[in-house]
């Protein structure tokens, strides 16, 4: 699925439908610092990563959190050369439980923060 069809579903206005969608501006450490957007849609999803520096190994650890969280992603495009950009839309696994976008944000923000932890100072 691509970023248009979900965009264009989260332009219904049927009444069952519930649209969340959380921005957060994330200073981590003095000279980096992220955006991570995050927006659920029934069973869908989308999250959206990006900062102004290099982040080796950010990718592996994101796309690690969405297996740990049931998640399937179904459409990603990501750029490590100049800044770090990741947009990542999909599914939840079948059988696994649907998470508010909150908390796939808290998640998200959270390996954000120990892939920090373990990597040097940029």
């Amino acid at each position: 699925m691509n970023i248009n069809k979900i965009h264009s579903l989260s332009d219904c206005h049927r009444a069952s439908t519930t649209i969340v969608r959380i921005n957060a501006m994330l200073p981590l450490a003095t000279a980096l610092n992220f955006d991570v957007n995050v927006e659920t849609l029934e069973n869908m999803f989308t999250v959206n990563v990006e900062s102004e520096q290099n982040c080796p190994g950010l990718l592996l650890t994101i796309i690690q959190v969405f297996e740990e969280l049931g998640l399937d992603v179904l459409n990603a495009e990501a750029a490590c050369n100049d800044g770090f950009e990741l947009a990542a839309q999909g599914v939840w696994n079948e059988g696994a439980e649907s998470l508010d976008a909150e908390i796939v944000k808290q998640v998200v923000i959270e390996a954000i923060r120990k892939w920090m932890s373990g990597t040097a100072s940029p």
